[in-house]
């Protein structure tokens, strides 16, 4: 019996990759073999030939991006691309479906190829905790407004933090993240204020000095 389990497993291994392929490809040319449809009647492959071959819809397919990607390369082109791109972004719910599928195009299909090709370290969700992500592609689109937020957080940066807030973050942190006992005693952050802006300066009072380590302090 343990032969006979061994030879079944063998043969789905080998069996159920070929055929999951073959219905995955099947599937992509029988739809793409419904632009056909677009063409007149009397230019239908099957009516030309006489009997259905499957993959013209494929070659159809091809030609269409082929087009389409030569009339968008000129200048005329992007301007109609342009265009297209402005009148969708007025109508309320295309445009946030169009945005992020475009966005997701320009990272996947952009000339740079760059797409999720260089992993970079992030320190984040907080100091001292580093998590790797990649560069999703470099297509120049949003700089505008990555520039206008990168102003917008140094103008922040130079902004005092209220007391109430400042505490209600701390508390948040250290419910999060509580510091280890050290001493048979548990380390307390009491009170917390800003005193400068450049750099930013904090002031903690806590129950005890000597309980707070290097990694509870960087936390």
């Amino acid at each position: 019996m343990s032969a006979l389990r061994k030879w079944l497993f063998t043969g789905l291994l080998v069996i159920v990759p070929g055929v999951i392929t073959i219905a995955v490809l099947n599937w992509i040319v029988g739809t793409l073999d419904q632009t056909l449809q677009i063409l007149p009647g009397a230019w239908q492959p099957d009516k030309l030939l006489g009997f259905h071959i499957p993959g013209f819809g494929v070659l159809l397919t091809l030609l269409i991006l082929l087009v389409v990607g030569a009339t968008a390369s000129n200048f005329a082109g992007r301007k109609l691309v342009q265009l297209g791109d402005g009148l969708v972004s007025r109508i309320p719910v295309v445009r946030s479906i169009y945005s992020s599928v475009k966005q997701v195009s320009d990272t996947l299909f952009s000339e740079s190829g760059n797409a999720f090709r260089t992993a970079v370290l992030v320190q984040w969700p907080r100091d001292g905790v580093w998590t790797v992500a990649f560069i999703t592609g470099m297509t120049g689109r949003n700089v505008k407004k990555l520039i206008n937020l990168a102003q917008s957080v140094h103008k922040q940066a130079r902004e005092r933090v209220t007391t109430g807030e400042l505490n209600r973050v701390i508390r948040a942190a250290v419910a999060n993240w509580p510091p280890p006992m050290r001493q048979n005693r548990t380390a307390k952050i009491l009170f917390a204020t800003q005193v400068g802006t450049e750099p930013p300066t904090l002031v903690i009072k806590c129950n005890d000095a000597v309980l707070f380590d290097e990694e509870g302090i960087r936390t």
